[in-house]
């Protein structure tokens, strides 16, 4: 599912992107200030985060064969997420806010 909300998502990404290139700091701190970019920004970080942590628990599933380690490194993988993912999400909230 978070590879089919990534499909718009990434589109819309692209597409606003190439029209903001090359500006400035201004103009980009006011794209994402407007509602729908920094809501939309959000949903890019968080769907592509979730992605991220699902594609590694499988790599992790299939080549760890320890218990003990698998668990672990889920474990530090499901903290980093979270960790990147906060930080990401603050830093547009800040810019939005």
């Amino acid at each position: 599912m978070s590879a089919v909300a990534l499909i718009p998502l990434s589109v819309w990404l692209g597409a606003s992107l190439l029209s903001l290139a090359g500006a400035d700091y201004l103009t980009f701190t006011s794209w994402v200030m407007q509602p729908l970019n920094a809501i939309l920004l959000v949903l890019v970080l968080g769907t592509s985060f979730y992605h991220f942590k699902v594609g590694v628990d499988v790599v992790i599933e299939d080549y760890i064969h320890t218990d003990w380690l698998k668990m672990t490194a889920r474990a530090f993988n499901l903290c980093f997420v979270i960790a990147v993912s906060a930080a990401a999400t603050f830093a547009v909230l800040k810019l939005a806010i």
